[in-house]
């Protein structure tokens, strides 16, 4: 089977010149590299055509379980993430409006940054906010119920919020570039363990009326953030909506608005519900080790419990 290009770490412009000039695939560039290298920098022809490095098992394994999480603070919720977000993985939050994803969201650019001793792993967060859902309030709100949580902890409010930086891309453009220029710049960024997307759907279901644009857009967007999080060892969590859909058996249900597309290249996918008032639940429905288990979980005044 061919590899489309539109699969390769570059960036959508050098994916459209390539194909403008006949290289809708791999194999055409692997057939004809000199002819490529007068469209793309030989370099990066070069480096999109080395193979994989290969990794035994037992080494895999081994930086598996040694990985630094993210935790939430929610006992069964980290219990659900075998404790935490893993750093160097992709997690996908999908659920409809109003279902906590947002608020799981803001626990974590607050958890992150807690000294390591109480689980934190003294952090900074990256808050990608493409909804203009962004709250310092809620935020602040959260800062104080940690403090009553952990008074010895004396958490300083300004202190915390000065270690999110926050981007806000108005479109799926912004946000392709803001990940370049992320993955460029990141030697001189010193302590980020976490970046949240939220949402990766919004901007480009808004925007983007062709599905298969909507699919370079989804597969250029998560190869960055893979990049990124595999060689800085960061967590990624990404929100996304939920919409109708047929399943296999022709039946109604409700999945992830990014579809296969993202499904396939997340390592976690988590969807949300709000059951009644301030009680919520999550649910792993996607994950090559965990089970698919339903939890309940409260969101409070001070935080997400």
């Amino acid at each position: 089977m061919f590899r489309p290009i539109a699969s390769l770490l570059i960036e959508i412009d050098l994916i459209k010149l390539l194909e403008k000039n006949g290289f809708f695939y791999v194999e055409d560039i692997e057939s004809a590299p000199d002819a490529a290298a007068k469209i793309v920098d030989p370099k990066i022809i070069k480096e999109l055509l080395k193979p994989p490095e290969a990794l035994l098992a037992l080494k895999y394994w081994q930086t598996e379980i040694e990985c630094e999480r993210v935790k939430t603070f929610i006992n069964k919720f980290d219990n659900l993430l075998n404790g935490g977000f893993q750093c160097g993985t992709i997690n996908e939050i999908c659920g409809q409006r109003g279902s906590g994803k947002t608020q799981i969201c803001f626990q974590i650019s607050l958890s992150v940054q807690l000294p390591k001793k109480y689980g934190g792993l003294e952090g900074k967060s990256l808050y990608i906010d493409t909804r203009n859902g962004f709250s310092t309030k809620r935020l602040q709100d959260m800062i104080k119920g940690y403090n009553k949580l952990h008074p010895q902890l004396k958490l300083n409010e300004d202190q915390m919020l000065d270690r999110i930086l926050v981007m806000s891309p108005g479109s799926p453009e912004e946000l392709c570039s803001e990940l370049k220029n992320l993955n460029h710049n990141l030697e001189t960024s010193y302590g980020l363990r976490l970046i949240i997307v939220d949402s990766l759907t919004f901007p480009i279901i808004s925007s983007v009326g062709e599905p298969f644009q909507r699919i370079k857009y989804y597969t250029n967007i998560i190869k960055d953030l893979q990049a990124i999080a595999m060689k800085h060892k960061i967590a990624v969590v990404m929100t996304s909506e939920l919409s109708n859909q047929i399943d296999s058996k022709g039946e109604h249900c409700v999945a992830s608005i990014a579809g296969i597309t993202v499904a396939h290249r997340v390592h976690r996918r988590l969807m949300l519900a709000r059951i009644r008032d301030n009680r919520f639940a999550a649910k792993i429905i996607k994950s090559n080790v965990l089970p698919q288990t339903i939890i309940p979980f409260d969101v409070t005044t001070d935080g997400t419990v």
